[in-house]
Formats: structure tokens, sequence, C-alpha cells
């Protein structure tokens, strides 16, 4: 059973919805009630996302990179970590840049019971492109993805952290691995810039509602378990406390 402490910041969208403007406390609540009894994944996607900073640099050949994925240490994962490698690597093999390496975020986006409530973000590098600066966000989840105003609010709410972060002319690349049949994948490549954007004020209202909701839950006993910070730099600041 998963807890609410720490949740990934795609399954914080996902919590709000196709719209993220119609969601309600209790909507967010439900949504949540059901990501909580979710069991984590079989394997993760951690080998191909390393392997995005070597690919874009070119230290590192298509056939070395999939031989790596290829010794994962779960059987499915092979086959899906190296399918998403697989349809990565033209768009790395075809813009060489400069990289430089970031590591994972945990952002508090509010409190319950004076204890914080994060947001992870997993942007695994920065890209340097004729002078211009981009977030590089995978998407190799098979289930549980986002579409449509989901990624507009996905990205929306990575480049609020990045511009409150001292970075206010970063450009965020979405590199979308999109499942085709039973393990081919399909690319699509799009930047924040390129989107509909929401304000700074949209996203901090939509913030407010998710954590009113995780309050709610916390407050029927469901989700309170605490944040497992290992492999994130955890960013934390002054936030007001929502009562239980």
């Amino acid at each position: 059973m998963s807890g609410l402490r720490l949740v990934n910041a795609i399954d914080m969208v996902r919590s709000l919805g196709a719209d993220p403007a119609t969601a309600t406390r209790d909507s967010v609540a439900n949504e949540l009630s059901e990501y909580v009894k979710r069991k984590g994944g079989k394997f993760n996607y951690d080998v191909p996302t390393k392997l995005l900073k070597p690919g874009f640099e070119g230290a590192i050949c298509e056939v070395d990179a999939i031989a790596r994925c290829e010794e994962h240490w779960h059987k499915a994962g092979r086959l899906h970590c190296a399918a998403a490698l697989k349809s990565v690597w033209p768009h790395l093999s075809a813009n060489h840049s400069t990289c430089y390496a970031r590591s994972f975020a945990a952002v508090q986006v509010g409190a319950v019971s004076k204890r914080g409530v994060f947001v992870g973000s997993k942007i695994p590098l920065v890209r340097v492109v004729a002078r211009q600066s981009l977030l590089v966000v995978p998407m190799f989840r098979r289930g549980h993805r986002l579409a449509g105003k989901q990624i507009d609010f996905y990205l929306s709410y990575l480049r609020a952290q990045a511009l409150r972060e001292g970075y206010p002319n970063i450009d965020i690349e979405y590199l979308d691995s999109l499942p085709v049949g039973e393990a081919g994948r399909v690319l699509q490549v799009s930047r924040a810039s390129e989107r509909n954007s929401y304000t700074l004020d949209f996203i901090d209202d939509r913030l407010d509602v998710y954590v009113k909701a995780v309050a709610f839950l916390f407050n029927q006993g469901v989700g309170d378990k605490p944040p497992m910070f290992t492999g994130y730099r955890v960013l934390s600041d002054d936030e007001p406390s929502l009562p239980l």
C-alpha cells in the first residue's frame, strides 16, 4: 500500500482527473484512495532513465545501451526497459548535447498535522541546445499515464518548480514513449513552451485542493505513512498546516 506523504508528480496530477480545473477535494480523495490500494510495480525504468544522459552525449552506442537494459534484475523489466530506450534512441542520437545530471526532487506542497506533504519529481538531466536549457522529462510508464490537459498541467507544474528554484528561462522537453501493442513503443516529443500552460496561481490553487484531499484521507486513517526520501533532494518550505 502506498503512502501519501510523498507521491510522484505524475500520480498527483492523475488524482486531479482528466481536467484539473474541475477537481474537487472529494474527487481527488476518491482517486487517491484507489492509488493507495495499488501495489508497487514489479520493476522500474531507472536503467533507461540513467542512460538518457550518455545517449544524448554520444558516450554510449545503442547496442551497448540496450545490453544494459537486458541486464535488468526483473525478466519483464528487461523487455520493457529495452523497448522504452529503443523508442527514444533516434531522438538521442540526432540531438547530441551537453548534459548535466539532475537529482530527483521531493517538493513540499503543503502540510497536514504539522508534517509535510511532498510531491516527487523525477527529472534526470538538463541538456543545453544553442544556449537553451531543457529539463528532460521521460514518460516510460505503460499504465497509469497522463493525457491531454493532464500533460499540460504536469509540465506547467514542473516549470513552476524550476522557476521557484531560480531557473526562469528553462523549458521542458517531454519524451513520451507511447505503448503500442504488447511491447512496442512510439515516441512523441513536445516542449512545455509549445503546449497550453497554466498560471502559477492556478497551479497553487490545484495543489491546495490536492493537500485538502490528502488531509481528508488522513482523517479517515488512510495513507499517512512516513515518506521515503531515498534518492531525493528535499525542498521544504514553511507551509501552513491543515489539522486532521
